[in-house]
């Protein structure tokens, strides 16, 4: 094995979930749980990297659930800010103090479509910071983005992810599941048809 080292934050998430069983990287994985590493915490933050001295950083770890990001609105202090803006933000820094290459996982949903930033979007499309515009858990992924230095870092942006894998371990639905779930529940299902929605398949984002 190599003697390269690779933090995974986030490894007990979908995402991560999957990383940590699919993953053919050469290398040695440290994945710390919530309370191993308190992203909300740069002390310890700092003290994990010190100790660890990876060459590489994944940061899959991001508050999600969309509908109580709401409950957060505009709430600095509150998790989904913390999480996804500013552990983002003092990743940066500490890459740039200890050498490492960060990669920062964020979503589709910190872009939005104006007079001036046309749809579709590409890689180099710059995230919208009007908050009226997003939700709040886009909005706080796109101000993760904001201080990244693309030039020594890299984002990956995705949407909807779902995990191929039929054994698949984690009972949380996805955008697949919720609506066959639905279904075999007798449950209505509602939809637009006027929109068309991308998913992000697990398997080819670790790939």
């Amino acid at each position: 094995m190599s003697s390269e080292r690779v933090i995974v934050t986030g490894s007990n998430g979908m995402i991560g979930t999957e990383f940590l069983r699919h993953n053919k990287l050469d290398a040695q994985i440290i994945a710390p749980r919530s309370n191993e590493l308190d992203l909300k915490r740069v002390r310890e933050m700092e003290e994990f990297i010190r100790t660890h001295r990876p060459s590489v950083v994944i940061n899959l770890a991001a508050q999600t659930n969309v509908n109580a990001g709401e409950l957060e609105r505009g709430n600095e202090r509150g998790d989904f800010y913390t999480i996804n803006a500013r552990a983002a933000w003092e990743l940066e820094r500490l890459s740039e103090q200890y050498g490492f290459f960060l990669i920062q996982v964020s979503t589709d949903m910190g872009l939005f479509e104006t007079a001036d930033n046309k749809a579709p979007f590409d890689e180099g499309t710059k995230p919208h910071f009007g908050q009226k515009d997003l939700t709040w858990y886009g909005y706080t992924k796109a101000r993760g983005e904001d201080l990244i230095n693309t030039g020594r870092n890299a984002i990956v942006r995705i949407i909807y992810p779902i995990p191929i894998d039929p054994e698949y371990p984690l009972r949380k639905l996805d955008y697949a599941r919720i609506p066959i779930e639905a279904h075999r529940a007798g449950k209505p299902l509602t939809y637009w048809p006027d929109q068309d929605t991308n998913h992000t398949s697990v398997s080819d984002l670790i790939k």
